[in-house]
């Protein structure tokens, strides 16, 4: 049988060099070894990973290298590898290397667990029959066999004792012993988080976008859309109504969000409908054995949906016919270290090259989204109603200096005041939201006017009086407060400019001394991760 070689692309990160090396196949490989594969090849003087790309008819006349092993992982499709090429091409990156993200360190260095079960090697009404005969000579397999028959199979460790005449059946054909694999689920029971009261009734409008969208589906070719609705226009329902219905046609669905927190609220929905054993999650917070299982999930069709972050859309499905990108406006799709791809350019060409449908869903969508819907390069559903019924919010916009010339000389206005107020005396609650932490943005010398700054940032220091210190929001640069000033010496003399979550919180309490005031953000609850 002649020699088999191909092409195998070394996974060595962005600082190797973009080049590919022949290898051949050990006979004993031969069945193993298929483009997509990983594999462990020599390189130089050491072992490394590699991906195999394609298949080599005439190889080089040089001596050449036999592939040392192959990784348990199913190999990528044709899909994943043209992506790959793409990505490699589009953001100047090392073919190996974007490979080498797709299968990331911990789904290759997880491993599969399984669990040995004995099951029925006959049809379940000639085990009964054995049964009954083993009553009276042999009712400890005679129980094993009732037992089988209930339960379709028994793990071994439910047979207690009675593993010990198992051996018996065996030998008798009427039980073999298998191994099955155990799929190790992040965020196990989470479904008890959606609502028990199922699914509600589509709208008019939700009614229409998802018949649009299947009717892509259906027609098997790529169809980029912009779901573009108000909030709670009802678009999560629609993206939900949309996977059960490309579920149900055999095809596989990616589901992105941008922050691994918003994951469990879409996995609870999902898992709720279509069952836990058909829904994954894929994000870098699992463990190795969490993301060596979902990427065999994946893999092998098991799982119908894969639900996770910009990382889910490298997911290995099989028959990819449809894509989600929740909240596509969201920065968080841009990975910023390594190959600094975007998820929704991938996505677009991922959808592409599978023939797939790529919704795009956001009430705020991004410029460019946006120009492309409504010049037609993509479709455009529009949800214009909210589904509650209810208009939108009053928005008041107070000018803070009639504030200062009224007399009111404080961080909150007096009509927020007022409103916290009426809202408070009706038994409600309120949020109250400001994007700065810490006490002052920043301090200065009432005597000089110098400005604290970081050293190594060029940022103004913030002042955070929980601590007592000057800290940068940057690095975690810190000083106690206060300090003399380095300019002029003077000491006690600093002055703060601006508000931040803890001024807020001090005037909250000192405006409503009765009612409790709860302040989240990263002081309060680093410690609770």
């Amino acid at each position: 049988m002649p020699d088999i070689f191909v092409e195998v692309v070394p996974d060595l990160g962005a600082r190797w060099v973009d080049k590919s090396f022949c290898y051949r196949v050990p006979p004993v490989l031969k069945e193993k070894v298929a483009p997509g594969c990983l594999v462990q090849v020599p390189l130089g003087r050491r072992m490394v990973y590699g991906f195999v790309v394609r298949r080599v008819e005439e190889p080089p006349a040089v001596a050449i290298k036999d592939i040392a092993g192959v990784s348990g992982l199913r190999p990528l499709g044709p899909d994943l590898l043209d992506l790959a090429r793409w990505m490699g091409r589009r953001y100047f990156y090392p073919l190996g290397a974007v490979l080498g993200m797709m299968v990331p360190s911990p789904a290759r260095e997880g491993t599969g667990r399984q669990r040995r079960y004995a099951v029925l090697d006959v049809p379940a009404e000639a085990a009964a029959a054995e049964a009954e005969r083993f009553q009276a000579r042999a009712p400890a397999q005679a129980r094993v066999l009732r037992g089988l028959v209930t339960a379709n199979g028994l793990a071994m460790e439910e047979l207690g004792p009675a593993r010990r005449s198992l051996a018996a059946l065996v030998s008798r054909g009427l039980v073999r012993v298998e191994d099955y694999p155990v799929y190790r689920e992040g965020y196990s029971g989470v479904e008890e988080m959606a609502d028990r009261a199922g699914p509600p009734a589509l709208s008019a409008e939700q009614q229409e976008a998802v018949a649009r969208i299947m009717g892509a589906v259906e027609g098997a070719g790529f169809a980029p859309f912009l779901l573009h609705g108000v909030a709670a226009s009802g678009k999560t329902e629609v993206n939900l109504r949309l996977v059960e219905e490309v579920i149900r046609r055999g095809r596989h669905c990616l589901f992105l969000v941008p922050e691994i927190a918003l994951v469990p609220q879409v996995l609870a929905q999902l898992r709720r409908r279509l069952g836990s054993e058909h829904v994954v999650v894929w994000h870098s917070s699992l463990s190795p054995g969490q993301r060596h299982d979902a990427w065999e999930m994946a893999a092998s069709g098991r799982a119908g949906v894969v639900v996770g972050t910009r990382s889910a859309i490298f997911a290995p499905v099989p028959r990819l016919g449809l894509v989600v990108l929740d909240e596509e406006q969201e920065p968080a799709y841009k990975e910023d270290q390594g190959c600094r791809y975007h998820a929704r350019e991938v996505a677009l060409k991922r959808c592409q090259l599978a023939r797939a449908v790529l919704v795009m869903g956001s009430a705020t969508p991004s410029l460019e989204t946006y120009s492309r819907a409504r010049s037609g390069v993509y479709r455009l559903v529009r949800l214009q109603q909210r589904v509650t019924g209810t208009g939108p919010p009053r928005i008041c916009l107070v000018d803070m200096r009639e504030e200062v010339k009224a007399g009111n000389t404080g961080i909150l206005s007096r009509l927020l005041v007022r409103r916290l107020q009426e809202v408070l005396e009706a038994g409600r609650q309120a949020l109250v939201f400001i994007n700065r932490r810490g006490f002052y943005p920043y301090v200065y010398c009432g005597n000089c006017r110098f400005v604290w700054r970081c050293p190594h940032c060029d940022v103004g220091l913030t002042y955070h009086r929980a601590r007592e210190e000057l800290r940068c929001h940057y690095c975690g640069y810190a000083l106690p407060y206060p300090q003399p000033c380095p300019a002029c010496g003077a000491t006690r003399v600093w002055q703060g400019r601006g508000a931040g979550t803890q001024q807020v919180e001090a005037e909250l309490t000192r405006l409503f001394p009765a009612v409790e005031v709860l302040r989240v953000d990263l002081d309060t609850t680093r410690s609770s991760w």
